[in-house]
């Protein structure tokens, strides 16, 4: 098998994105554990950010890039984008990952998940941790709600039959989300039936418990 890098910390969602993919693709991969800045990361990435990745001493970075350059790689592994000449399922897996990255993961974690987390080290009573976040999850309850809207219906997973990238950039935040109170619809009953029934599917998954160590889920 071919050499493969993977650079970043377990406890960032784009890094356990791209090892979500390298085990649903079956690949071997050896994970450096980097934090975003230290010099490990700005070794391969102009910015210090994670992560980065590396295929027979090919460095990538940008999880999106990474992404790619996995499916088109390893064309004879695990499917987890549509056929290429399938325009429109490629289009509306492009437009999920664009509007999970900007949207969902900057309301979830850095709107909720964060926030709540800091204010808990300082030793802020709940009611002071809730009001503090209330607008940040006003703007993550209207960000899911169009997740819900959109999800197919016909699952169980977000573009209907097959697992493809879409999942694995959506479950990394929502697996954090889960383990404070502003997530507990994932687990019970909640105004996100397909999105809680999608979610209860995906954590099935062997790639999941996989990369479950060293997240914020983990640790809470």
């Amino acid at each position: 098998m071919a050499n493969i890098v993977l650079v970043g910390n377990p406890i960032s969602t784009f890094t356990r994105t791209i090892a979500l993919g390298l085990h649903e693709k079956g690949l071997s991969f050896v994970q450096e554990p980097a934090l975003p800045h230290s010099e490990e990361a700005k070794a391969h990435h102009p910015l210090g950010l994670i992560p980065t990745f590396s295929h027979n001493n090919l460095w990538l970075f940008e999880s999106m890039a990474i992404a790619n350059y996995i499916e088109n790689a390893f064309q004879d592994k695990q499917k987890l984008r549509p056929s290429r000449d399938n325009l429109e399922l490629n289009a509306k897996l492009d437009r999920w990952i664009s509007f999970i990255s900007q949207y969902v993961f900057n309301r979830v974690e850095k709107g909720v998940v964060k926030p709540r987390m800091s204010l808990q080290n300082e030793g802020k009573s709940e009611n002071d941790i809730k009001d503090s976040i209330k607008d940040g999850v006003e703007d993550m309850n209207e960000v899911l709600k169009i997740v819900e809207d959109m999800l197919d219906a016909t699952g169980p997973f977000i573009m209907g039959k097959e697992l493809t990238w879409a999942d694995l950039y959506l479950i990394p935040p929502l697996s954090d989300l889960s383990v404070v109170p502003e997530g507990k619809f994932l687990l019970s009953d909640g105004d996100y039936p397909k999105l809680r029934a999608w979610y209860q599917n995906i954590i099935k998954r062997d790639s999941f418990s996989k990369t479950f160590e060293g997240t914020v889920a983990s640790k809470l």
